[in-house]
């Protein structure tokens, strides 16, 4: 009866843990919806809340992000989001994202994947580093 208990303790809390991170990973999953869903409509305050910016870099984002958005009508479909590792409020994300252009000036239809870093602040999961590993031109 002694090592049922055990077994069971041992049981359940594995269960706990694996809910745990299985919540964070749709969260994440989530987030990054969130931010593709604010690039397709063009939401520029959608767009920058799913970042972890302040002051003079919210202003350089959203000067660049302006621009984008006068010059194409881009359509981003999230193709892949592999949750790499997660360590108390800090998440590493590796993301696939087909980007084809619908409209605007001269643009290359592409797949990009990048390595993210994303920090929950609030409960909340946002993007702190957005670094690009490859950018490949669709055929």
């Amino acid at each position: 009866m002694k090592n049922f208990r055990k077994y069971l303790l041992l049981f359940f809390s594995a269960l706990l843990i694996t809910s745990c991170g299985s919540s964070d990973e749709k969260d994440i999953r989530a987030a990054c919806e969130k931010q593709v869903a604010a690039l397709n409509k063009e939401d520029m305050n959608e767009f920058l809340s799913t970042l972890d910016v302040e002051g003079d870099e919210i202003h350089a984002v959203q000067m660049v992000f302006e621009d984008v958005f006068q010059q194409y009508d881009l359509e981003t479909t999230l193709k892949d989001v592999k949750v790499l590792k997660v360590e108390k409020d800090t998440a590493e994300v590796e993301i696939t994202q087909v980007i084809v252009k619908k409209a605007g000036a001269d643009f290359v239809n592409n797949t990009t994947v990048s390595l993210n870093t994303l920090v929950k602040k609030d409960g909340v999961w946002k993007f702190s580093k957005i670094e690009t590993k490859s950018k490949e031109a669709l055929k």
